[in-house]
């Protein structure tokens, strides 16, 4: 039988994954794993509407308190959205606030991130969010979703290993697989989230790998969602708000 992985399923799993940082090491001015993370190009936007005028990256210190980073126009279904250098030292966080056994962190690191961007339309109302995937988050798709995000460092760092943990509910078997192969520079990166799902009768096995490799033999492209739907579909089925940073959610849902 075919399986199938909804929004529902990868939406979770941004908000569940579970990174720890902790260690010691000297800094070093090498910027960024790839200079294209300060650049987000965006050509052909898949559901692209002639009602978006500005695109905007936005992080977040807390529930309430965020800054707008960047910010350009969408023009011919696209944009180029450059994002700057540094980043406030009030909107850093430590990225895992304890060590979790299974995993190896080279050096103590703070920092924030975002995995989508905002979409206004000519009034400056927000209309719908941007994002870089290899499927449509409306859509269901096959076992396996890729989705990118972009995270700021306030110093270079790699994390490798795995974090397993297991949940039972009504008589299912939840198995949960997280896997971090990063190498971060200081300054912007782009983490490929891979998440999949592998269903054997009363077990379920969600796999969750970070990298900082982009994935081979997958393509990604860039899509466009209607808000007011799309938060709509999202807390419908009980996923975290959209507008949260990805480094927060990882630190405030620890366990599922």
């Amino acid at each position: 039988m075919k399986q199938t992985m909804t929004k529902s399923w990868f939406f979770l799993t941004l908000g569940i994954a579970t990174i720890t940082f902790f260690a010691c090491s000297k800094d070093d001015d090498s910027e960024g794993n790839d200079k294209n993370a300060f650049t987000i190009n965006a050509v052909n936007v898949i559901n692209g509407s002639d009602r978006i005028s500005t695109v905007s990256a936005v992080i977040w210190r807390d529930e309430i308190s965020r800054q707008t980073i960047a910010q350009t126009q969408f023009q011919n279904n696209g944009f180029t959205l450059q994002l700057p250098a540094t980043v406030s030292d009030e909107y850093l966080e430590p990225l895992f606030y304890s060590l979790e056994e299974g995993i190896t962190i080279s050096n103590t690191v703070r920092g924030v991130s975002f995995w989508n961007l905002r979409a206004y339309n000519s009034d400056d109302n927000r209309i719908g969010i941007l994002y870089y995937a290899s499927a449509d988050f409306d859509d269901d798709v096959d076992n396996i979703m890729v989705a990118a995000s972009w995270i700021y460092v306030d110093r270079n760092v790699t994390v490798s290993g795995q974090i397993k943990g297991v949940d039972e509910r009504n008589g299912i078997v939840y198995e949960y697989i997280n896997n971090y192969n990063l190498t971060l520079r200081r300054g912007w990166n782009i983490i490929y989230e891979i998440g999949t799902i592998n269903e054997l009768e009363n077990n379920i096995t969600y796999t969750h790998t970070f990298s900082s490799q982009r994935p081979s033999r997958v393509t990604l492209n860039w899509y466009f969602n209607d808000y007011e739907d799309f938060t709509a579909s999202i807390n419908s089925a009980r996923i975290l708000p959209v507008e949260k940073d990805f480094s927060t959610k990882l630190n405030r849902n620890r366990k599922r």
